[in-house]
């Protein structure tokens, strides 16, 4: 079975691009527009990892990875954004990985071949 990825971003042209490249390399693929919807969805459906927006509005993707945190989801979590720094806040708040907007696809893919490999071991 395919690994299952949950991406999370406000951005609606940004989440359907990314469901897109990540469905045409063979994920599953869910999407969330936000926090509270991504947690819902991750306690339903135990994705393998999950790709976040750190800036949204409401929940930002450090109160996303905290609350995956503590409802027990241990699927490894990649930060994205590209107004901050990036990698410092995965390293501070637990994140698995981080990618810096923008990001090539190809930087995300093998991203993300290395976390589901390594989840799946």
């Amino acid at each position: 079975m395919a690994p299952h990825i949950l991406v999370v971003d406000d951005h609606a042209a940004l989440r359907d691009a990314l469901c897109i490249m990540l469905e045409d390399d063979g994920y599953r693929v869910s999407v969330a527009p936000d926090g509270p919807t991504a947690l819902a969805l991750a306690a339903a459906e135990r994705p393998d990892l999950v790709l976040t927006d750190v800036e949204m509005p409401g929940m930002d993707g450090l109160a996303l990875r905290r609350g995956l945190a503590l409802a027990g989801c241990t699927a490894p979590v990649i930060f994205m954004s590209g107004s901050v720094d990036t990698r410092a806040l995965a390293v501070a708040h637990g994140a698995a990985a981080a990618l810096t907007k923008p990001f090539s696809i190809d930087d995300l893919l093998a991203l993300v071949t290395r976390l589901t490999r390594r989840a799946a071991a």
